[in-house]
């Protein structure tokens, strides 16, 4: 059967990678243009624009060149003429170095004829074809000139658009991706609540008739005589067992795949310590075992449901491998509240730990399913649950388990929470 959220997930990964693609091919785009403007910039500011100068300054030289011999030729004042060709000495003497050498001989050939007109040669008839190849050579030059800014101005422009368009298909394809983002989370939201329900359904269900069982059984145990008592009682500690093994494997897999929040709440410790009584003190009494909870006055902040949870699989755990005697208890240290669990049972020995050291409990003893390696020749060890659904309680309580073991002497379970609230006085 075809799992809708998991192929919505498929889907949203997978529009998700040609998303990023597409964004990563963009902006590579968009940087290559980028770099293209700044290349074609440098080129007009180190290249064109020298030379769009040089021109223009030789297109300069060649107006006033024909202003002068203009003047020297239609004027009759000797001394104007004079001045004019002298000017024109001046402007040929020293012509351009970027000047190709048909202007450079259109010039000398320009200078050659004024100084013939201010000597009063006879070379006026040759003035007017001067000046008018003079005129073609600057507007020649001019629209070189012209023709060069503007194609710098074109690739600038074309880069610059081509850029403009990268940047709005980013710009579009970043809000394309954020609304189907959006909508696909209101889908996959919508998908999650559907299983949260149906899990919290189907969970209701399994552990009411579980609790309808262990209340059948004790029933039956009121009513049969004492030595088909003691029988009953075990099968009623079982059935508790299973119950809890259920409730742990139930809490492992919603943790898995819903959202779970706490709900904070203020309670005091010796009201959690009550609950705890109350849940735990038969199993401890069919087992021989001491259980005590030192009550205190100390405020939490937290949630009381999981905590009691967590703790309940602390003390059930304890109360199983004591040999005798187990305490519960709370301190205060610093700005933090410890709830402390201890037992003078076997303790919790892994590989490499000796007998009488105390071991610290590794990373992997808080794995579903974990054990230690004496775990196996205690009855009852349980299914390796318990530390882990803790482990993983505590963390979303924003909490720090840590357990101490002395194989052979015993454990002390410690669960580290921030004391946000003062004590009751």
């Amino acid at each position: 059967m075809k799992n809708p959220l998991k192929h919505d997930l498929r889907s949203l990964y997978s529009v998700t990678a040609l998303g990023i693609t597409l964004f990563a091919v963009l902006s590579i785009g968009t940087l290559t243009l980028q770099q293209r403007i700044v290349a074609i910039a440098t080129e007009a500011r180190n290249q064109v624009l020298p030379e769009v100068q040089a021109r223009l300054r030789m297109v300069r030289n060649i107006e006033l060149l024909r202003g002068y011999g203009n003047v020297a030729y239609r004027t009759t004042d000797s001394q104007v003429r004079q001045e004019a060709g002298f000017l024109s000495i001046l402007l040929t003497a020293h012509p351009s170095a970027e000047a190709d050498p048909a202007t450079l001989a259109l010039l000398r050939e320009a200078n050659d004829s004024i100084q013939s007109i201010v000597k009063e040669q006879i070379a006026l008839a040759r003035w007017p074809d001067i000046d008018r190849r003079l005129a073609v050579q600057a507007d020649r030059m001019s629209i070189a000139a012209e023709t060069m800014t503007s194609n710098q101005a074109v690739q600038i422009e074309v880069a610059a658009a081509r850029t403009r368009n990268f940047t709005l298909a980013q710009a579009l394809l970043f809000l394309i991706s954020s609304v189907a983002l959006v909508a696909w989370s209101k889908v996959l939201s919508w998908r999650l609540k559907a299983k949260d329900q149906y899990f919290n359904e189907l969970s209701h269900d399994f552990r009411q008739r579980v609790h309808n069982l262990e209340i059948s059984l004790g029933a039956v145990a009121q009513q049969q005589a004492h030595k088909m008592s003691f029988g009953l009682a075990g099968t009623l500690e079982l059935v508790g067992d299973l119950q809890r093994y259920l409730d742990n494997f139930l809490d492992v897999a919603r943790m898995e795949t819903v959202t779970v929040k706490p709900m904070i709440t203020e309670f005091t410790i010796s009201h959690l310590f009550q609950q705890l009584a109350l849940q735990t003190e038969d199993i401890a009494e069919h087992r021989g075992v001491v259980l005590r909870f030192r009550h205190s006055p100390l405020v939490l902040c937290s949630d009381e449901r999981w905590l009691r949870r967590a703790m309940e699989n602390l003390v059930i755990n304890a109360v199983k491998f004591a040999r005798g005697k187990v305490l519960v208890a709370a301190r205060r240290r610093g700005g933090e509240i410890h709830l402390l669990v201890l037992d003078d049972g076997h303790g919790i020995s892994w590989d490499g730990a000796c007998e009488g050291s105390p071991v610290t409990m590794p990373d992997r003893a808080f794995e579903n399913f974990s054990q230690g390696t004496n775990a196996l020749q205690i009855a009852d060890h349980g299914f390796g649950l318990g530390l882990a659904i803790v482990k993983r309680t505590v963390k979303m309580l924003d909490g720090q388990l840590e357990i101490r073991s002395v194989p052979g002497r015993g454990t002390v379970v410690r669960v580290r929470l921030h004391a946000r609230h003062q004590d009751f006085r």
